[in-house]
């Protein structure tokens, strides 16, 4: 069993078809602390405030999240995650989401053909 601690930054942009192009810069730094409880069973938990650059408040919103992950198979994992996500940077309005999720991931391998066609070489 082990921890892991994640410090992460994120600058985005978006774009929409049909909406007006908002130029807001939102910097994003998470930070997660893993725990291994099984070899196939993780638990995690991370705090990410986003802060909007040159906002009406230097942290725009912040997530909280905890989460379980469980390695299925070598390809299959599981993700049962709640995000606790307070809003800040509204003038008129503070709101606030409660998110409970659920990620598959299922990884496909391809073929390597130039693997494939060394080895039919030799």
């Amino acid at each position: 069993m082990g921890g892991r601690v994640l410090l992460q930054n994120r600058v985005q942009d978006s774009y929409e078809p049909g909406v007006v192009k908002d130029n807001s810069i939102f910097w994003r730094v998470r930070a997660q602390v893993k725990y291994d409880i099984t070899t196939s069973l993780d638990a995690y938990a991370s705090m990410e405030p986003i802060m909007k650059i040159g906002g009406n408040s230097f942290i725009d919103n912040w997530r909280n999240t905890i989460g379980l992950k469980y390695k299925v198979n070598a390809k299959t994992k599981l993700d049962l995650f709640y995000i606790h996500r307070p809003d800040y940077g509204k003038k008129s309005y503070n709101r606030l989401y409660h998110i409970v999720g659920l990620n598959f991931s299922y990884t496909l391998k391809v073929k390597d053909q130039k693997k494939k066609r060394k080895s039919n070489k030799s």
